[in-house]
């Protein structure tokens, strides 16, 4: 008898494992998804010019019926430049991903309200999340460029979900950069000075 209680008690026990194991599989997704447009988006400075700065935005949109948490956004590559702030717009309003090349550190208006990703934010059901940065070329670097962005959403029972945007931004001085070497294409370098894709 108590042989026969110990079998049940151990399917029982497996049958709520199952069920638990089943329920994350077939539960609606708790991450978001990342925006199709992939590409460059590159700017250039005259030669002389000292500091070369750039901001930058790119987009995450949640396209399920339930609220995301978000509790990180990392670029995943940075060459030749530093990158401060990296930053939350929760409501920047119609704008697209793209590209500002400019030397002022407050971030363009079109941008909308940045703040700091410090204890998560959460994007409500077929929201977006905005994620703006500043990035500024080295001193002795001709040319930066960050590529990447990958943003990790908690999930059901302390899982946690990663998806990667593949856009890239650069920016060089003059007009002798390898545009290929650094993501763009071969007309990185022209005089426009926000020749963003």
């Amino acid at each position: 008898m108590d042989t026969g209680r110990a079998v049940l008690g151990v399917s029982a026990a497996g049958a709520l494992v199952l069920a638990v194991g089943l329920g994350i599989v077939v539960a609606p997704g708790h991450t978001l998804a990342s925006d199709p447009d992939r590409g460059a988006a590159c700017g250039s400075y005259p030669d002389g010019t000292t500091t070369a700065a750039a901001w930058f935005m790119v987009e995450f949109h949640n396209a399920s019926g339930r609220s995301v948490r978000v509790v990180d956004v990392r670029v995943d590559d940075v060459e030749g430049a530093d990158v401060t702030p990296l930053a939350v717009a929760p409501d920047p309003g119609e704008t697209g991903s793209g590209l500002w090349v400019t030397d002022d550190p407050v971030a363009p208006h079109e941008y909308g309200r940045t703040v700091p990703l410090r204890d998560g934010v959460t994007v409500p059901a077929h929201g977006e999340l905005d994620v703006v940065g500043r990035m500024v070329v080295r001193p002795g670097a001709s040319a930066g460029h960050v590529r990447g962005f990958t943003a990790t959403s908690s999930g059901p029972l302390w899982t946690t979900h990663t998806v990667t945007l593949d856009r890239s931004f650069n920016v060089g001085i003059g007009g002798e950069q390898h545009g290929a070497a650094i993501g763009c294409g071969p007309d990185f370098g022209d005089d426009d000075p926000d020749d963003a894709a």
